[in-house]
């Protein structure tokens, strides 16, 4: 296992000290800002939220942009040498809650695989990865069992990444989707579930469809929306995202009026 290593991390434009491993850092965090993307759309999203779920937290970068938007975070990180960095990068962080299972399509246990230097990538699933991963035991619940069993009373946003298995996570919360209806983000990975998962980008938007009365993808560099119920446009993202890599993101919602601050900083396509 590689030696972690503490980097200074803009996270929104403020400065944070946050511990990696040395792969995520050399990759993602030592760059000018953290993920400007997906921080503007968290940030058009989750501003104003009572309860913000980040699903997939890792290491910490997104609980602590949400934890300035929401007035309460609750962090989901399985691995637990990953939920360690996690408890490290958001100690003081009063509002967040930190939780250390998945979630998935039912109760369970698991192992998640990941490259020994980069645990941001890290997977559930029964493919088996190269020899030299790193493999850890975790535990599954569902957001359904979450909800009833911390009485929750609202949830107004989801950040979900969790390299293929954002398809579990939903299944799992069906009933907690409907009764809050939050606005979720989600990640679109076409290598991720293809390999983990043995499901296609149209298998993946087809469930998102039955799911989201509203259903966007963006490409963050592009600044634009698309709109995944029109079959055109979702024909366009699925290649782009395929060919090109573009349309990084999903986002789900039940209400127009949730995504009014998003419609004004990205045009549809």
């Amino acid at each position: 296992m590689s030696a972690f290593v503490d980097v200074t991390v803009n996270i929104d434009s403020k400065p944070f000290l946050i511990r990696s491993d040395r792969g995520y850092a050399e990759a993602v965090l030592q760059r000018e800002e953290f993920e400007p993307g997906l921080v503007k759309a968290i940030r058009a999203l989750a501003e104003g939220s009572k309860v913000a779920l980040d699903v997939g937290a890792n290491i910490g970068c997104t609980a602590i942009l949400m934890s300035s938007l929401a007035e309460k975070v609750l962090a989901f990180e399985p691995a637990p040498s990953t939920f360690g960095l996690l408890m490290h990068n958001t100690r003081g962080f009063e509002n967040i809650a930190l939780h250390n299972f998945a979630l998935g399509e039912q109760k369970s246990q698991a192992q998640i695989q990941f490259a020994p230097d980069n645990r941001s990538g890290g997977f559930i699933s029964e493919t088996k990865a190269t020899t030299g991963h790193a493999i850890e035991g975790v535990v599954i619940k569902t957001l359904d069992q979450f909800c009833a069993e911390d009485e929750l009373a609202a949830i107004d946003f989801i950040k979900i990444d969790t390299e293929g298995y954002e398809g579990h996570v939903l299944r799992g919360g069906a009933d907690s989707l409907m009764k809050f209806k939050p606005v979720v983000i989600g990640e679109i990975n076409h290598w991720c579930l293809n390999a983990f998962q043995r499901t296609s980008i149209p298998d993946f938007f087809d469930q998102l469809r039955s799911i989201f009365p509203i259903l966007l993808a963006v490409d963050h560099v592009g600044e634009r929306l698309a709109n995944l119920h029109d079959s055109d446009s979702s024909y366009v993202v699925t290649y782009e995202h395929i060919v090109g890599g573009k349309w990084s993101e999903f986002i789900g919602a039940f209400d127009e009026d949730r995504l009014v601050r998003l419609r004004e900083l990205y045009k549809m396509m």
